[in-house]
């Protein structure tokens, strides 16, 4: 669902982060986003991950839809954009679920029919399971060639990849590459009562599409 910093405040604490998934270290403790927030992703972006209403041929017709989103600590959101709660089928056969709180972004023209090809390339490949032990090292190393043909990265985002989520590293650089009308990065939140580092993995840029499975 569409939720606002005022429907998040009354969970934090002290102001601080919320958590989306168990997050090790100090910040075990905070508090999550409650479960009843989230919607799935499917109810928002369903009809704009295919071409028409052709659903049968992924491999012309399969498109991706271009977010900005927080998947393991969300903090102070400013009030200048639509933030979703989205749970998101993931990973093919493996039906993962990745909670995210996330804004959409639109996409360059220029580069989307080259990211509509990386998720149609990826479509029901390796089963979806990416981060399985006998994925062949080709599968992820193409991926991180096909960003790089773009001008675009994914050197602290790399770990999310799995079929039907595809991140790229949420640099301001690659926000002004990859969106036709890029934000702020830095006027989108605030990370008071947090110290980020640049590993955080916090938040990424994501290319969505529907799940094979």
């Amino acid at each position: 669902m569409i939720v606002t910093e005022e429907m998040l405040a009354p969970y934090r604490l002290d102001g601080g982060p919320l958590r989306l998934w168990p997050f090790g270290g100090a910040l075990s403790r905070a508090p999550s986003v409650p479960m009843k927030l989230f919607s799935s992703s499917g109810e928002f972006f369903g009809p704009l991950w295919w071409s028409g209403s052709a659903r049968d041929n992924p491999e012309q017709n399969l498109q991706v839809v271009l977010v900005l989103a927080f998947t393991e600590l969300v903090p102070v959101l400013r009030p200048w954009r639509e933030w979703l709660a989205l749970k998101h089928q993931a990973g093919g056969m493996m039906c993962e679920h990745v909670s995210m709180i996330a804004t959409r972004l639109e996409p360059s023209p220029t580069l989307k029919p080259a990211l509509d090809a990386i998720a149609r390339d990826n479509y029901f490949a390796e089963e979806g399971r990416f981060n399985k032990s006998d994925i062949l090292a080709s599968r992820p190393a193409n991926y991180v060639k096909a960003l790089g043909a773009l001008g675009l990265d994914c050197e602290w985002s790399r770990h999310l990849l799995t079929e039907s989520v595809y991140p790229i590293d949420a640099t301001q650089k690659n926000l002004n590459r990859i969106a036709a009308d890029p934000p702020a990065l830095d006027g989108l939140f605030d990370w008071t009562g947090m110290t980020r580092e640049q590993s955080s993995l916090n938040p990424a840029i994501l290319l969505l599409t529907e799940n094979s499975d």
